[in-house]
């Protein structure tokens, strides 16, 4: 895979442009450091590719599943990816499908900001969403019936 980056301060507008993707292929998690710093330095808030990002799994779910056919069950942890998920179930939810969102971890242990809203904005839908918190591994077995 072909990956361009520039960190360095641009002279020009032209110049803000710093990233190139020439394939589709997988990159690692230190080339997704970089995609998403430069993305912030070119005005995309992370909270937005959070949202862009679950909004696209969610989407993918209802393509393939549906709505009152299948329950979908998300576990994800406290970082970056675990705010996608977050998203991910918000837009489950609101399409209908019956949703667990199993939180890998304590809510406490959340550092980033936007995954902190979108925990938040995913707690105001426990009408809606099954929420459990697994804050230690041997409480998996104990909600092995939700999943």
């Amino acid at each position: 895979m072909s990956v361009v980056i520039n960190f360095k301060q641009p002279h020009t507008t032209r110049e803000r442009w710093v990233l190139v993707l020439h394939t589709l292929e997988p990159i690692n998690s230190h080339e997704m450091a970089a995609v998403e710093l430069n993305s912030e330095y070119l005005g995309v808030a992370s909270i937005q590719l959070m949202e862009n990002a679950g909004c696209a799994v969610a989407s993918e779910i209802a393509k393939r599943f549906r709505c009152g056919e299948a329950r979908v069950a998300i576990l994800a942890g406290t970082g970056g990816k675990g705010g996608d998920g977050m998203v991910a179930a918000r837009h489950l939810a609101d399409r209908g499908f019956e949703l667990s969102f199993l939180l890998i971890g304590r809510a406490d242990e959340i550092r980033m900001e936007a995954v902190k809203k979108n925990w938040g904005a995913l707690e105001l839908m426990c009408d809606r969403v099954t929420i459990s918190v697994v804050d230690d591994s041997s409480h998996l077995h104990s909600i092995r019936e939700e999943v």
